[in-house]
């Protein structure tokens, strides 16, 4: 990890839940929190050795350098912060990123001026109410809504049923052909006599899946044995293997 990493926090995956975005805008502050640290420990310690050489005071000096240890400490632990909590989460393993979160969380507390901790902690809080295992497009990796009228699930970045995967793999961009897709249904006009709010709804409202790809979605990726849906927690049952999918 070169310094130009150290001293910078990466741009964030657009693609990104709303809830797992707002705890890496809180993660991105916290990182933002370990530089101001470091650079009032380091400016600090450069002072206080100045004034240590100007009257001679050895423990002035001594507690200069500790200081300025303590800035190095900092931008040390940003840097490793960055690459083992904020960049996890843009490429969708958010599970890797909270396993490694309560102990930055200490850390924030210790070097990060108190507020990289609390920051820290409001982001694992938030990621805490995401179910981290949710389906996932397996192209554009953008979450999946269920429809339950169709029994499958859809992606609204695509514009079609996806089979679903977990977040296992970084993905930042959607598939091609898929980037303008969007913002080309928004630009559409209304046929006469509908108004805007009602285009909107049934761009919004997908069509029927094919019978073979909701059958496809129905099968076990690991025994092929017909899974079934379970309401109550939002996903997908195998009988012969006894776990969700």
């Amino acid at each position: 990890m070169n310094i130009d990493d150290m001293l910078s926090v990466p741009n964030s995956n657009p693609y990104l839940p709303p809830k797992i975005k707002d705890a890496r805008e809180m993660f991105k502050y916290a990182a933002i929190f370990f530089l101001i640290a470091a650079l009032i420990n380091g400016l600090w310690g450069l002072w206080g050795i100045f004034r240590g050489i100007l009257f001679f005071s050895v423990f002035r000096i001594s507690y200069a350098m500790i200081r300025i240890v303590l800035a190095v400490v900092a931008i040390i632990i940003k840097g490793k912060f960055v690459e083992n909590i904020i960049t996890p989460i843009d490429e969708g393993r958010y599970q890797e990123s909270k396993d490694n979160m309560i102990v930055y969380m200490i850390l924030g507390f210790i070097f990060g001026l108190l507020i990289s901790g609390v920051l820290i902690l409001l982001g694992y809080m938030k990621i805490d109410e995401v179910d981290i295992e949710a389906k996932n497009c397996p192209d554009c990796r953008s979450p999946l809504r269920y429809v339950q009228q169709y029994d499958n699930w859809y992606c609204d970045t695509c514009g079609d049923y996806k089979v679903p995967v977990h977040a296992a793999r970084p993905s930042t961009t959607p598939p091609p052909g898929q980037q303008h897709e969007p913002q080309q249904q928004q630009s559409q006009q209304p046929p006469p006599g509908q108004t805007q709010q009602q285009q909107q709804q049934q761009q919004q409202q997908p069509t029927p899946p094919p019978q073979q790809q909701q059958q496809q979605e129905n099968q076990c990726p690991d025994c092929s044995g017909e899974m079934r849906y379970i309401d109550e927690y939002d996903r997908w049952y195998c009988d012969n293997c006894q776990e969700y999918k």
